[in-house]
């Protein structure tokens, strides 16, 4: 009997057992991490009396108590405090914190961690909220120590200071502590802070915490070289000002509340009044004005009533200069939900794009010249906000000399060119503004304003460049932007006429019978060249007329020149799919991309060429990967798709590294958005389409871990009117379901392949796994072994506390894997039907003889 479905209903009395000793079991396992966790995560408070230590040592040997997250960064603790709250529970740590980027580079820092069932959750990512070591990270082995004098000092690797904190009253200090608000304190016998860190903010502020007049922010270093940063943030008399640092230190951003003005204003010629401290509170900003009389504060609301339902917030001053609000719910990723300057998008932050980067409309570029050309191209095509490096030629030619000229790049904007005080005197018209940046060897570029063309105007120069801003929400004014650029220009030694001679040798009359032979042979061959051509050409132009009575309209169609810039000459290749290459690259408009290059030219590439154009360029679901657009040039083949950022399904789930785990609710999402991809396919279209390559490779996930069906070059239209078709075998062994050995084929034969995909998800085991054991290499033989054994849990993936909660729609889901997988195709259920028992809030029970299975 071939592997198969008997659906029938579990007894509830079997139900009720199941579901009590899974309660039974779960409350074990929590009382033991409780249990486990309470040794492993330090006190929030450290006495350095009565011989406790005083010396901290960023190894594991001297803080064991380290956790390792997702992206490869770590924290070792030396102080934590949880709080807990009605909607979830999240920590404040103090300690050493590695980020992943920089491996053995460190910071003494507190972090905020979100927790899950009283312990650090290592799948959400911690934020750095205060640092001591910002500029002068240290490595393994650097050292907190506490000495007598009161003070607490960071000793790097090398035994050189890197930090102190000098606390006033040092003699009376007598220990350390954090609290629920992220504040780490040194404190006296009274128990009364001596130091706070709060006192001395980085680049972030929590919530109540203030910022002094006295004190600024200042933005993280963009690499481990740098040791200045580029903004800064503090407070004048009346306002918060952001400045970007340097030898002539630009303002870009002030914020003052409503009010401000009249405040100063309305005020008498003896009184005296400035702005004494700013408080970030939930949702904006209180600003204490020091008068002669007292006043309450003055409120700045930046966050409307809907985004300001976060449970935790914090400000920062990021590294392009934006100053954003965060936040963060429980079992959430932070994200921003405000910033500054706030001009309808984030365009007017000064390192937005990265340096020479162009942003228009929230997305990052690079400049392009009015005609087209391109001077510059994306440092990092993965990231385009990192910026733009200027396209030159390696000087190893003979003879050539660096020069520079000012190239013209249309309405280009900085993020300061409207300040008045920022322009340059006496350069009143664009081109006495144009010469004189190409004149000073410091400019870098020059930004020209007027009211009207040929006008005379405002001359902005600069020797720092950041981002660029494109079409600028200014109107009623000219923009014309120059930025130098480097050409090379080369110096050709071209020789007198009488210095070089080109000697001629002629022929003699004896020799013209064999140079008549050579020119016939040339014809000939030339003749027969042409023709080869002429069929090629034809051929070509055939299949272009094919290619053009199957593309969709909404296709977009792109040069190869476009595409190996988008590819950066398809350096960065994603993986193989189907009949060729994939290689990731960046549009012009700044949107990613996965670009497909056709590596077989012949017949059958050609053929699933047109297959896969003919297939997604016609049909548009969200559980089928975009087609964007494609190229068709001399022999180029190529597709263009949407970027799926998460990669293909493999890698989720045959692995073995605990960061690329999927819990039951992710794994139970992508299953049904196969099945759903795959019913409409199936019977939603025109004409129905069987994929007939359905496995993990070919299934992609995006950010939020929606899955879509890919790489249909194997893909066979089947009309309506049609049952089955009769091909050639195609697919992945493994996955073929076994009417292809009668090559007579339906759209059943996916259904076949999806239920393998199924078995696998849950599974996390690969249908034909060689390095097990031979009787354990088919999964599908494994699973007939373990069901007759009543252990099928044994071989599935999920973790323990996701068996026990789920473990009736994990036992169906295995089920109904096998039901697809019927050797009769006959009997395999339609996608349609698989689709409706997957939407169910929880999966029906199902129970399956299969004791005669193949």
């Amino acid at each position: 009997m071939p592997i198969g479905c008997h659906c029938r209903a579990i007894p509830a009395s079997t139900k009720i057992s199941m579901v009590y000793f899974g309660l039974m079991q779960s409350m074990i396992i929590s009382s033991y991490i409780l249990s486990f966790v309470v040794a492993f995560l330090p006190d929030s408070t450290v006495y350095f009396s009565n011989g406790n230590r005083t010396t901290w040592t960023n190894n594991n040997q001297s803080l064991p108590r380290t956790t390792e997250f997702t992206d490869g960064s770590l924290a070792r603790f030396i102080l934590f405090k949880t709080e807990t709250g009605t909607n979830g529970s999240f920590g404040f740590g103090f300690g050493f914190y590695c980020n992943c980027p920089y491996v053995g580079y460190c910071d003494l820092s507190i972090m905020f961690v979100d927790m899950l069932n009283g312990e650090v959750d290592f799948k959400g990512l911690p934020q750095v909220v205060w640092t001591a070591n910002w500029n002068r990270r240290v490595g393994e082995n650097a050292t907190l120590k506490y000495n007598q004098g009161g003070n607490l000092c960071l000793i790097d690797e090398h035994g050189n200071e890197v930090w102190s904190s000098y606390p006033s009253g040092k003699s009376n200090v007598v220990g350390m502590s954090i609290d629920e608000s992220g504040n780490m304190m040194l404190f006296n016998e009274s128990s009364q802070p001596v130091w706070e860190s709060s006192q001395y903010p980085t680049d972030t502020l929590l919530m109540g915490q203030i910022i002094m007049a006295n004190r600024h922010l200042t933005s993280r270093t963009l690499s481990l070289h740098d040791r200045q940063s580029l903004f800064n943030l503090s407070l004048n008399s009346r306002a918060i000002v952001a400045l970007l640092a340097g030898d002539e230190p630009t303002r870009y951003l002030t914020i003052a509340p409503a009010g401000a003005n009249d405040l100063f204003s309305n005020r008498t010629t003896t009184e005296f009044r400035y702005l004494q401290f700013v408080r970030f509170i939930k949702g904006g900003m209180c600003f204490y004005y020091q008068t002669g009389a007292l006043k309450e504060p003055l409120f700045l609301n930046a966050v409307n009533s809907s985004s300001n339902s976060t449970t935790v917030q914090f400000l920062r001053l990021d590294t392009d200069g934006g100053l954003r609000i965060y936040g963060w719910n429980p079992g959430e990723q932070w994200r921003s939900i405000y910033f500054w300057p706030n001009k309808s998008d984030e365009c007017w932050i000064p390192l937005r794009c990265g340096r020479y980067g162009v942003c228009k409309w929230g997305t990052c570029g690079c400049p392009i010249e009015p005609d087209g050309k391109d001077y510059f191209t994306l440092k990092d095509y993965q990231h385009p906000h990192h910026g733009c490096r200027e396209i030159t030629l390696p000087l190893t030619f003979q003879g050539a000399s660096t020069d520079y000229e000012m190239v013209h790049f249309g309405n280009l904007s900085y993020f300061n060119t409207f300040f008045a005080k920022a322009s340059k005197p006496q350069l009143y018209t664009e081109e006495r503004c144009k010469q004189a940046c190409f004149e000073n060897t410091t400019c870098k570029a020059a930004f020209f304003v007027s009211k009207e063309i040929d006008n005379e105007g405002s001359c902005y120069m600069y020797s720092e460049m950041l981002s660029l801003m494109g079409n600028p929400h200014v109107s009623g004014y000219y923009l014309s932007s120059y930025l130098k650029v480097t050409s090379l220009k080369f110096k050709v030694n071209v020789s007198s006429p009488g210095q070089e001679k080109t000697n001629f040798h002629s022929y003699s009359w004896g020799k013209t019978p064999l140079a008549v032979y050579s020119f016939l042979i040339t014809v000939i061959v030339l003749v027969a060249l042409c023709f080869v051509l002429w069929k090629k050409i034809n051929c070509a132009c055939e299949q272009r007329k094919h290619l053009k009575s199957l593309i969709s309209g909404s296709l977009i169609r792109f040069s190869y020149s476009e595409m190996s810039f988008a590819t950066a000459k398809f350096s960065t290749r994603l993986g193989t799919g189907g009949f060729g290459v994939v290689y990731k690259g960046v549009l012009k408009d700044g949107i990613m991309v996965a670009v497909k290059r056709l590596e077989n030219t012949g017949q059958g590439g050609i053929e699933e060429f047109l297959a896969e154009v003919n297939t997604l360029g016609n049909r548009h679901h969200i559980n089928l990967v975009k087609l964007i657009g494609f190229c068709v040039e001399k022999s180029h083949r190529i597709l263009v798709y949407e970027y799926m950022s998460k990669g293909s399904l493999d890698k989720w789930i045959f692995h073995g590294n605990s960061s690329f785990y999927l819990d039951w609710k992710t794994r139970k999402k992508i299953v049904l958005d196969i099945a759903k991809g795959l019913a409409y396919i199936h019977g939603d279209c025109r004409q129905r389409i069987a994929h007939l390559d359905v496995k993990p490779q070919n299934i992609l996930l995006d950010d939020g871990f929606n899955a879509k069906i890919s790489d249909f070059g194997l893909s066979k239209l089947i009309n309506r009117d049609e049952s089955e078709v009769v091909t050639r075998m195609r697919g992945t062994l493994g996955y073929l379901a076994p009417e292809w050995q009668h090559a007579r084929i339906t759209v059943k034969a996916d259904i076949y392949s999806f239920g393998i995909v199924v078995l696998e998800v849950v599974t996390g085991r690969m249908i034909l796994d060689y390095s097990q054991p031979d009787s354990d290499v088919c999964l599908l033989k494994l699973l007939k072994k373990k069901r007759v054994e009543n252990r099928l849990m044994d071989i599935i993936e999920l973790e323990k506390e996701d068996v026990e909660q789920h473990f009736e729609e994990v036992n169906a889901m295995i089920l109904l894997g096998l039901w697809c997988v019927n050797e009769d195709h006959t009997s395999r259920p339609s996608m349609n039907y698989v689709v409706k028992l997957l939407e169910q809030d929880k999966i029906p029970a199902f129970d399956c003889d299969f004791t005669n299975s193949i």
